[in-house]
């Protein structure tokens, strides 16, 4: 500020990242007195590594600040904090056809249990999964009396170059507000939306960084044929910078 010590002030994001790869940042400037002139450039960094403008011979910017009437009353909003930075990625499809009829155990204390055996030609295709879900395993679903359908599933995948993956996880399928009573009674919607929050562990070396991950899934589960298809994305928390 008027040939002062420098300064610095840290940005904060403003949205994610877009489609583009561009990202917009926000900074608020320190007060400036009337008449000031304000030198400043922006210098970014990034898991240790620091881009600043005057390397490559680019000048600073110039901002002469201006007098302005301040308002009667002056109310500032509390600025939320930044969220922290994420990323998505899909690895395949997964397509599961299951046994029919499911096996009804009933209405018990802790809700309407029936289970979903998993059938054959179950399949994950995709750029980052391709393999068999094998005819094993299945869903040990609890029913509750909002009509929400709590999965705990288990199964086994065979990929194409032959390692075996070990599936387990839950989620929530949507069956609707009668959904309960509706599959007590063999009856139930023509498709239910799911999400789910698939896990997977192996020994094999190839496929070790599933071990690493939290995915999760959005498909939706078709009654009257009783196939289930969603997509299934892995999740990246970039929260404490670039780790992969």
């Amino acid at each position: 500020m008027d040939g002062g010590p420098e300064l610095a002030v840290r940005g904060f994001p403003l949205a994610q990242p877009s489609g583009g790869g561009e990202q917009p940042f926000g900074i608020d400037f320190p007060p400036v007195r009337d008449g000031a002139l304000l030198t400043w450039r922006p210098v970014l960094s990034r898991a240790g590594r620091r881009l600043d403008p005057r390397d490559g011979g680019l000048p600073d910017s110039v901002l002469k600040a201006v007098p302005v009437e301040a308002p009667a009353a002056l109310s500032v909003e509390p600025k939320a904090p930044a969220r922290f930075p994420y990323q998505l990625e899909f690895l395949a499809r997964v397509t599961v056809p299951l046994e029919q009829p499911p096996i009804m155990v009933g209405k018990t204390p802790d809700g309407l249990r029936i289970v979903f055996p998993l059938g054959k030609g179950g399949t994950i295709r995709g750029p980052k999964m391709n393999g068999t879900v094998e005819h094993v395993g299945g869903d040990w679903m609890r029913v509750r009396e909002d009509g929400i359908g709590v999965t705990a599933i288990r199964a086994i995948i065979t990929m194409d170059d032959g390692a075996t993956l070990q599936s387990e996880y839950s989620g929530f399928v949507d069956f609707g507000a009668d959904g309960q009573a509706e599959l007590a009674a063999g009856r139930g919607p023509q498709r239910a939306p799911l999400n789910l929050t698939p896990k997977y562990l192996t020994q094999h070396p190839r496929w070790q960084w599933l071990n690493r991950l939290q995915c999760v899934a959005f498909g939706v589960v078709t009654m009257r044929t009783l196939l289930v298809e969603y997509d299934l994305y892995a999740m990246h928390s970039e929260a404490a910078g670039e780790v992969r």
